[in-house]
């Protein structure tokens, strides 16, 4: 999937670090997905949804 939101990592990231890049794709992919209903890209098709980008 192309909006699969996936965040590059390293052996050398803490704890801290995994939570703050968590937080910060959740972040990112929500706005996305509030930007696309907003702009009427979104259409819901027996209990899927489908996603125009």
């Amino acid at each position: 999937m192309k909006d699969q939101g996936v965040v590059p990592v390293s052996r050398s990231d803490s704890v801290k670090d995994f939570i703050r890049k968590g937080r910060d794709l959740e972040q990112d992919i929500l706005s996305r997905a509030a930007w696309l209903h907003i702009n009427l890209r979104t259409l819901v098709y027996h209990n899927k949804t489908v996603v125009f980008g």
